[in-house]
């Protein structure tokens, strides 16, 4: 059935793909731009932590060693209901039937997944703030509300009349039509923002943060842009790297700039090489991706025709794109949603200790719209 076709996707399972496979596509087309062939970029992401797409592409070349490179691009295509990585798996496919070249369209391909993945985000949490939130808020705490007002008011006598204006049970019919609203509106809700929710795919803030620690990407892409901006204008890549670093009141947490000196130590060694001191560096920012790229930029320093500031630019828009969707679309979706929770609560609990025959029914709907708005900000 369509309304259920979201959760054939396996939602777990694509973002252990989704994950990674952006990165996966820059470094194969890395490897590609420095001179290797695709297979050596498959063998790079199979030999590294790239979560579940390592796994994929050992599979990719396993199955080339006993029959084609095709037969194992072929092999994992259904892997992901993700067009972008069905697209890349067939540009691969193309590479090896007919060897076309594919580092550029790799790099617009994954360029193009992290874009979509940031505007799927995007649009779901601008839904959540816009629609769930403040429609849920007026169910569970608005709604409640005046029904506590109406209970305190109308079912006690007042100096002018010696009997309330309504009893207990008149007004357990309007909490009857709350829970009849209650009935219809969450399926409702169930269906829009998990069942029909794209963005139950993409990593989550906690993954993101885990696996790239992305606290560090907007000042690591801030770096390497100013880095390749720097080697454009003239400058050695060593010079460049001594120029993008922040000094003193320069850009980035107190935190990064800490970690900046510990890297100009490193780098000041006269007993370590360059390179060696790039990978000192690496070790003390303790960053995945900035790991990857001290590998690139070895790669592209020994390569004829990479680019060491293109290398740098396209890794500045891989920091940034991660960057921008868990600190500007996620974190502001949570804090609302978060408050009015400890809203809910209460006024739920208050409505069911005033109607205690319909506790189990208001319990029901609290669970439903606490599970609705936590997986909503996955």
């Amino acid at each position: 059935m369509p309304i259920f076709s979201s959760l054939c996707v396996k939602p777990g399972k694509e973002r252990d793909i989704l994950e990674f496979f952006p990165l996966a596509l820059y470094s194969i087309a890395m490897v590609v731009k420095s001179g290797g062939s695709v297979e050596s970029g498959l063998q790079f992401v199979a030999e590294r932590d790239f979560g579940r797409v390592s796994l994929l592409c050992k599979r990719v070349l396993e199955i080339a060693r006993e029959s084609s490179l095709e037969a194992g691009l072929r092999a994992i295509r259904e892997e992901s209901t993700n067009r972008f990585y069905r697209e890349a798996i067939d540009l691969l496919i193309s590479y090896a039937k007919h060897g076309i070249s594919v580092g550029d369209k790799l790099v617009s391909i994954g360029h193009r997944m992290q874009q979509d993945a940031l505007m799927t985000k995007r649009d779901h949490l601008r839904r959540v703030r816009e629609s769930l939130i403040p429609l849920t808020s007026m169910l569970l705490i608005g709604v409640p509300i005046v029904l506590g007002i109406a209970v305190v008011l109308l079912t006690q006598p007042s100096p002018m009349q010696a009997e309330p204006p309504a009893t207990k049970e008149q007004i357990s019919y309007l909490v009857i039509a709350w829970l009849v609203i209650l009935a219809i509106t969450y399926p409702l809700l169930f269906r829009s923002f998990i069942l029909k929710n794209r963005a139950l795919t993409t990593p989550t803030l906690r993954e993101l943060q885990r696996m790239f620690m992305t606290d560090m990407d907007g000042p690591i892409s801030r770096f390497l842009d100013n880095m390749a901006s720097f080697i454009e204008m003239g400058m050695s890549l060593e010079s460049a790297f001594y120029q993008a670093l922040p000094h003193g009141s320069g850009p980035g947490s107190p935190e990064y700039r800490r970690l900046m000196e510990r890297g100009l130590e490193s780098l000041n060694d006269p007993g370590l090489t360059f390179t060696q001191s790039l990978y000192r560096f690496a070790g003390a920012l303790n960053n995945r991706k900035f790991d990857l790229t001290v590998e690139f930029i070895e790669r592209a320093r020994n390569s004829k025709t990479a680019s060491v500031a293109g290398t740098l630019h396209l890794l500045s828009e891989s920091f940034w794109s991660s960057h921008i969707t868990t600190m500007h679309y996620q974190t502001p979706a949570m804090t609302p949603a978060f408050l009015t929770l400890a809203f809910k609560w209460p006024a739920m609990l208050f409505t069911g200790t005033a109607f205690p025959q319909f506790m189990p029914l208001i319990l029901l709907f609290l669970f439903l719209d606490t599970i609705i708005v936590m997986v909503a900000l996955m």
